[in-house]
């Protein structure tokens, strides 16, 4: 913490941890999607992005359907979108901020803005702005 953080002293009343989140189904861990993706920079995405196309129906006939019925070349696009939204703000490197956005393209043809923000595990949780 900083020496200048004002609540560097404040108790903590009620804390919300990213294992709380996905118990209550507003985030999906990574490493359930593939358990590569722990060397990622990301452990969880917020299921409200998901639901923007990523996710199959499920009565789906489609061969390219995942674990939790994503469909896997929309979640690459995704990952890949996110990955190159830090990597360009730290110009090649390691991610050395905390709080990322940008502009990614959804499954449904739409543009919207996401954040990527730095969580407990000190990787990133990937979301829409509105889940911030």
């Amino acid at each position: 913490m900083q020496e200048n953080d004002i609540f560097a002293d404040a108790e903590i009343i009620d804390m919300h941890s990213s294992a709380d989140a996905v118990n209550d189904g507003f985030l999906i861990k990574t490493e359930d999607i593939h358990p590569e993706m722990q060397k990622s920079f990301f452990s969880h995405i917020t299921t409200n992005l998901l639901n923007q196309g990523y996710f199959a129906p499920k009565d789906s006939e489609r061969k390219d359907i995942g674990p939790m019925n994503l469909i896997i070349p929309n979640m690459v696009e995704l990952l890949t979108e996110a990955q190159n939204i830090i990597v360009k703000a730290s110009n090649g490197g390691r991610p050395t901020d905390s709080f990322f956005s940008g502009q990614i393209e959804l499954p449904t043809g739409e543009s919207n803005e996401i954040f990527i923000a730095q969580n407990e595990t000190g990787r990133f949780t990937i979301m829409l702005a509105e889940d911030y």
